[in-house]
């Protein structure tokens, strides 16, 4: 079984640093920050093996260009599958209760 390579796009690396620094410094959580970086960190390592097992986004275009989704806590994570590089490219990291569309319409594209 191939592994992927996982790597985050420059949004979703500045969206996980949002998160964390709102959590930290704003909800005054620091350890709660801590933990959900570690937790959203696993979450996305795990798909260097077999991605395709989230499901993918049900709007279009985002299904049609193969986007999926992996759930983390509150957090959902869209990714894009490569597999003839054997890579997976993190595009986002929202709060799942923010709305998807809209986030979804502000993804950068697949590179």
């Amino acid at each position: 079984m191939e592994e992927y390579l996982v790597q985050l796009t420059p949004q979703a690396e500045q969206q996980l640093r949002a998160i964390v620094h709102h959590i930290s410094h704003e909800l005054l959580e620091p350890d709660t920050a801590a933990a959900l970086l570690s937790a959203l960190e696993q979450a996305m390592a795990s798909l260097h093996i077999l991605p395709q097992r989230t499901p993918l986004v049900e709007e279009e275009p985002w299904h049609t260009q193969g986007i999926r989704k992996l759930l983390c806590r509150n957090f959902l994570i869209y990714f894009g599958v490569d597999t003839s590089a054997y890579r997976v490219q993190i595009l986002a990291v929202v709060y799942a209760r923010r709305d998807q569309l809209k986030q979804l319409r502000n993804i950068t594209s697949l590179s």
